[in-house]
């Protein structure tokens, strides 16, 4: 068998960190589908997440890459990739804000306390995502 080229294992390893990410915030499905629905490599990948009662029906997206977090939303709000990446935007936009002191509502899947500087990546990674829902 032919050794994976760069580009495979680095698909590889993106899909093994969404699946990681599901299994640490406990959330039940049937697997990561082999391939990402959108992606611009190596910047953000947007996994489907398929129900673990109903083979091949999608119940979230997982979003991964050179992002500060990765991050999960249900397919309910974001019936495609596009709305996820603009869904995950505005989490990470709330977010800088927060982390700025700016809005002091709290969001518990933050639940690692952030330095104050990590708002400016928060806030570069949001307005990325949201190019990319431009095109």
């Amino acid at each position: 068998m032919a050794e994976p080229t760069e580009n495979e294992r680095a698909w590889i390893a993106a899909q093994y960190a969404a699946e990681k990410y599901l299994r640490q915030e406990e959330i039940e499905h049937g697997g990561v589908r082999g391939y990402p629905a959108f992606h611009v490599h190596p910047d953000a990948a947007i996994w489907a997440v398929q129900s673990s009662s109903s083979p091949g029906k999608i119940v979230y997206w997982v979003v991964t890459g050179t992002l500060p977090t990765t991050w999960h939303v249900s397919i309910t709000d974001c019936p495609g990739p596009r709305e996820a990446l603009r869904e995950v935007s505005r989490s990470f936009l709330q977010t800088a804000s927060f982390l700025r002191r700016e809005n002091l509502s709290f969001d518990p899947r933050i639940l690692t306390p952030y330095e104050p500087e990590m708002a400016g990546r928060f806030q570069s990674a949001a307005e990325m995502l949201l190019r990319y829902t431009e095109k």
